[in-house]
C-alpha cells in the first residue's frame, strides 16, 4: 500500500477480493482439502459457495489508504477493514506510538468512514482491557488479541518456569 494514489489503492483491493473467489468469479487457486474436511464435505457445494463463507479482510496500515478508504469502500465484496495500528502510526512517523495525535485522528477518520459505509471494523488490539474498551468505543467489533508466536512463547515460559522449578 505504499505510497500509492486512489486508483491503485482501489485496484490493489479489487485484486484482494478476487484472490479470494473461485473461477469465474475469481482468480482464487483450487485446492479446498482443508475447507471441505480431507473429503468429509461436499467439494462441489463448497466451490459453489465456498467464498461466501469466506470474509475478505483489508488492513489498513499507512496514510495513504485512509485517504483512500471512501474508493475503496466502492470495491464489493470486503467484508472487514482491519487497522494495523503500529504500522500505521509508522507510516506519519510516529512507529509505535498509537497515542500520538496524528495517529489518533486516523484512527478517528478510520471508524468514521467504517461507520459510514457500513464495513464491519477491526483491529490489532492486544489484551489490555482498558485498550480493548476504547477500541470498542471507536466501533471495533473483530478484535486480534494475540498472535500465535506471542502464544508459544508464553507456554515456552511456562514450560521452562516449571522445569527449572523441579
Amino acid at each position: 500500500w505504499l505510497g500509492q494514489h486512489a486508483e491503485a489503492l482501489e485496484n490493489d483491493a479489487r485484486l484482494a477480493v478476487s484472490a479470494c473467489e473461485y473461477p469465474p468469479k475469481g482468480i482464487r487457486g483450487c485446492g479446498p482439502r482443508r475447507a471441505v474436511r480431507y473429503g468429509m464435505e461436499d467439494v462441489a457445494a463448497f466451490l459453489r459457495d465456498g467464498s461466501q463463507s469466506c470474509w475478505k479482510i483489508i488492513q489498513i496500515e499507512h496514510v495513504d489508504c485512509v485517504k483512500n478508504l471512501d474508493e475503496i469502500a466502492r470495491v464489493p465484496g470486503i467484508d472487514c477493514w482491519m487497522i494495523g495500528p503500529t504500522d500505521l502510526s509508522g507510516s506519519v512517523g510516529c512507529l509505535g506510538r498509537e497515542e500520538a495525535p496524528e495517529v489518533q485522528s486516523l484512527l478517528d477518520e478510520i471508524a468514521e468512514k467504517a461507520a459510514r459505509h457500513r464495513v464491519v471494523l477491526g483491529a490489532f488490539t492486544g489484551d489490555d482491557a482498558a485498550a480493548l474498551s476504547r477500541w470498542k468505543g471507536r466501533g471495533v467489533r473483530l478484535f486480534t488479541l494475540g498472535g500465535d508466536t506471542g502464544y508459544l512463547m508464553s507456554a515456552a515460559r511456562r514450560s521452562l518456569q516449571q522445569a527449572r522449578r523441579t
